[in-house]
């Protein structure tokens, strides 16, 4: 499995949340506490939007986080109000920079931490819903690629979130057709650079882990208050970033939609 962490706000250094906290993002890559494994060193990514391109900044390794100077630098140096960044731990689809998260699309970011059970029996089932002017922008060979690029097929760009339900729900009909175990995780982030999306889906138990805070409860947790401002924003990720009360679990069958200056939590 993997980890992952989504912001959506004010402007923020992306170290802050990247690089700085106990927990940090890049820490959770060689020792996270909440995961399936503990290391997740199969590659990373990072996504950002800024104000000069509506369509992201992504820098994506295949090597370790934890040690790559790059990341750190790049993360003390980019202000951004909506970013995304992902540590991976591989499950079938090997180690290389274009199975790395975060996905693109256009002005799309997509990120997912979870598995799809039997997906190598029934991947060409799959990828056979991706249409083909988004096929074309199949570059790696994971389940999470697959999921990104079924939900651009099923219309992500004007309902996100019927987007992905319908595609996850395509997924199982698959299994099941196939006698396979009606059996996906899924935690998944997306942003077009205007709106971001969390949904939480899992047939198996409430896993994987998923929390959010609002950035007002980092600023108090991680002892900002000296070195920023009071900023609007919130996080959504696979772990806290230090032990405190303030993160709420995010339960299965959830969909978290957040805009500037607005944070809404449905059930689906």
């Amino acid at each position: 499995m993997c980890r992952w962490l989504m912001y959506h706000g004010d402007k923020i250094k992306m170290s802050d949340l990247l690089v700085d906290p106990e927990n940090s993002l890049i820490h959770q890559s060689i020792h996270s506490s909440q995961g399936a494994v503990p290391v997740n060193g199969d590659g990373f990514g990072v996504g950002w939007y800024t104000s000069l391109h509506k369509e992201p900044g992504v820098y994506k390794d295949p090597l370790p986080a934890w040690n790559n100077q790059n990341l750190i630098s790049l993360a003390k140096h980019i202000k951004s109000r909506n970013f995304m960044a992902h540590v991976r731990a591989s499950t079938i689809a090997p180690t290389s920079r274009v199975n790395c998260h975060p996905f693109t699309f256009k002005n799309h970011l997509f990120m997912h931490n979870g598995s799809i059970a039997g997906f190598d029996d029934i991947r060409q089932e799959i990828e056979q819903l991706v249409k083909p002017q988004y096929f074309k922008a199949r570059f790696g060979s994971t389940d999470s690629e697959a999921i990104f690029l079924l939900a651009v097929s099923n219309g992500l760009e004007n309902d996100p979130k019927l987007a992905i339900v319908k595609s996850i729900e395509q997924i199982t009909k698959i299994q099941a057709k196939n006698g396979l175990k009606e059996s996906i995780k899924a935690s998944i982030a997306y942003s077009n650079g205007e709106t971001s999306y969390s949904l939480k889906i899992s047939t198996i138990g409430n896993e994987p882990s998923l929390y959010y805070i609002s950035y007002k409860d980092i600023i108090e947790t991680l002892d900002l208050k000296k070195k920023n401002k009071f900023k609007n924003g919130f996080v959504v990720l696979s772990e806290p970033l230090v032990e405190s009360d303030s993160y709420s679990y995010v339960n299965n069958y959830t969909c978290i939609e957040i805009r500037q200056n607005e944070f809404k939590v449905e059930k689906l």
